[in-house]
């Protein structure tokens, strides 16, 4: 065969490479595009204090690039790997930025850095309930921590329960875990929380309180790997490790929620 005749298919398919190359340079520059959008979006959520993340636009997102994979007869599969890939990029820039930019609150963040752990911090509107935190986060409250607080008359102590947030106080097993007496335990009253703790309803945490207070976590939480909790305002949380959070709070573990059937 000459040389000629090898040539052909070679110079052809050095022409697809050159177009190949072509298409990978406009599809990077289209996508360095993409990331320079989302980062202006993560500052000006930033800047109002607005929740980084976004369930609903995230579903809105999976369904059009479903829609757009079968419109172009692309694998699914594969398309909604890559898109994915660059979801999960955008979301952990916006909650960087979100960190940076936005107002931290003060001695949680201290304590949780100087004890190096991992954290989110994510800034939001004002929650009373742990059903207002849902309608936030679209989360299931045995996702998140809640904390009620407990006075003990002898002898003379507030006690933090810290429970998953589909949880009860069991008031029997509380007691015995904080080894008080059942009669002298009594819930602080919403009214007073904030003279007590020195936290708004709505914020309080389940860490950071001084050697008035004994924090008890229900055992239940440690089986959620990564939970949500109160940053110490009703404005701001935290997504941290349960194991992390029972270790910043220097609490005890205890079974303190009631029996409701296995979880």
């Amino acid at each position: 065969m000459s040389a000629e005749q090898n040539s052909g298919p070679k110079d052809e398919l050095a022409k697809w490479r050159v177009e190949i190359d072509a298409v990978d340079h406009s599809i990077l520059e289209l996508l360095t595009q993409r990331f320079e959008i989302t980062e202006e979006v993560g500052r000006f959520k930033a800047a109002r204090g607005m929740n980084p993340y976004d369930p609903t636009r995230e579903a809105s997102q999976i369904e059009r690039i479903s829609q757009l994979a079968q419109e172009y007869g692309l694998d699914e599969a594969m398309v909604q790997s890559v898109f994915g890939v660059i979801r999960e990029r955008v979301r952990d820039r916006h909650a960087e930025i979100a960190n940076t930019e936005t107002p931290k609150v003060g001695p949680s963040f201290t304590l949780l850095e100087q004890m190096r752990i991992k954290f989110r911090h994510i800034h939001h509107d004002p929650v009373l309930t742990i059903s207002d935190v849902v309608g936030i986060f679209d989360l299931p409250p045995s996702n998140m921590v809640k904390v009620m607080i407990f006075h003990a008359r002898t002898p003379d102590k507030y006690i933090v329960a810290a429970l998953r947030g589909s949880d009860k106080v069991d008031w029997k097993k509380l007691a015995n875990a904080a080894r008080v007496p059942r009669h002298g335990l009594t819930l602080v009253d919403k009214e007073q929380v904030e003279s007590v703790t020195g936290i708004p309803l709505g914020g309080l945490k389940p860490f950071g309180y001084d050697q008035r207070f004994l924090v008890i976590f229900d055992s239940d939480i440690l089986k959620i790997r990564t939970v949500l909790c109160s940053a110490g305002t009703n404005t701001d949380s935290l997504a941290l490790l349960s194991s992390d959070l029972l270790r910043v709070s220097g609490g005890i573990k205890a079974s303190i929620r009631q029996n409701t059937g296995p979880t």
